[in-house]
């Protein structure tokens, strides 16, 4: 009778888990009640764990007492990005003014591009005369300046800070991009120029390096979601469409964001939300998620994601005049937990047997 209740336990758990995962992404949408309709960007503060919505407008961000209003008109322009530091600091920039937070509230920084490295050191990328690109990172509250990259091109700047002295710095270029890295080994920058020719990618929005230290770019080509990989096995960069339609302004911002697991990007289009991710550089994956009540606003071009710190993601979008972040929050089995599961009842039985 005992070996029987086990045996049936050990099926119904399994039944559970295999409609768990079959599941897969589980999103749940919050209405900050916050008004706001354009785009936005996404930070995590206080270790990943508390979303923080940024606008050109106000900046909302979730406390235990609900979501509050932290800011008001301080990003001028419509384009933001947003970055996010692991020791809780987030920071925000439309391109040449921005903000950071700090025990004193925010502090203006003037930047084109923002990042925060593993330490938790603000970097920052600015044009200057001639073309010249300086990027700078702040430490004990000095300033130090990286040596200045020459860029002609007029594409916005996306700036990525790895480990081991790793700076990434990508600019659309002529339907391609440029590619420059730093790293402490060589002393100074290297570039690939101009030479990604196979997926137009007009606009270059987003740069990041994932887990292994391998820098990832997504843009908008043609209409099209798209994403750019380093391939370290041939040493090249392979280019990925990632939507199947091509219903993305080409001024839409993508944002881009790493977890130890994966990278990942979302974008609206066609009245839908999209998620895309790659996890390993296994290549990417892009699923539409659910239909929430309240449809992405057309005007909301860009989005924001971050990775909180369990990996799970969160979107920030614009809906029905207010924000809304659509979430995440169940953690999905691996198919190799119901085998653990299954041996784990089958060891109970044979225990009982043994006794």
């Amino acid at each position: 009778m005992l070996k029987r209740r086990i045996l049936l336990s050990v099926a119904v758990l399994m039944l559970f888990v295999s409609v768990t995962w079959g599941g897969e992404i589980s999103w749940t949408f919050q209405d900050t009640s916050i008004g706001y309709m354009g785009p936005v960007a996404l930070g995590m503060r206080d270790g990943h764990v508390w979303p923080v919505v940024f606008s050109g407008g106000p900046i909302a961000a979730l406390y235990p007492t609900g979501w509050q209003v932290v800011g008001e008109n301080l990003l001028l322009g419509p384009n933001v990005k947003a970055a996010s530091s692991p020791t809780g600091e987030v920071a925000a920039v439309n391109p040449g003014n921005g903000i950071v937070s700090g025990s004193a509230g925010w502090e203006f920084i003037t930047a084109e591009a923002v990042a925060f490295d593993g330490a938790g050191r603000l970097w920052t990328a600015n044009r200057f005369g001639g073309g010249w690109v300086e990027v700078s990172f702040r430490d004990g509250g000095r300033w130090h300046s990286l040596p200045a990259v020459q860029q002609p091109s007029n594409g916005s700047l996306s700036l990525a800070v790895g480990t081991h002295g790793e700076v990434g710095l990508a600019v659309s270029s002529g339907g391609g991009f440029d590619y420059y890295h730093y790293s402490s080994l060589t002393g100074g920058w290297t570039a690939t120029q101009n030479s990604i020719s196979q997926i137009p990618i007009d606009n270059v929005t987003g740069l990041a390096f994932d887990a292994h230290n391998i820098p990832h770019i997504v843009g908008v080509g043609a209409g099209a979601a798209v994403a750019y990989d380093f391939d370290v096995r041939t040493g090249s960069w392979q280019g990925s469409i990632l939507s199947a339609s091509m219903g993305l302004s080409p001024d839409t911002f993508m944002p881009i964001a790493a977890s130890e697991e994966a990278i990942g990007t979302a974008f609206a289009m066609n009245d839908n939300l999209y998620y895309s991710r790659n996890e390993d550089s296994n290549g990417w994956t892009t699923s539409v998620l659910p239909r929430n009540p309240m449809l992405p606003s057309a005007a909301s071009d860009s989005v924001g994601f971050g990775y909180d710190y369990q990996g799970l993601p969160l979107i920030a979008y614009t809906a029905g005049g207010n924000m809304w972040l659509a979430y995440d929050p169940i953690s999905i089995p691996e198919p190799a937990t119901m085998g653990l599961l299954a041996l784990s009842g089958m060891a109970l039985i044979r225990r009982r047997h043994a006794a």
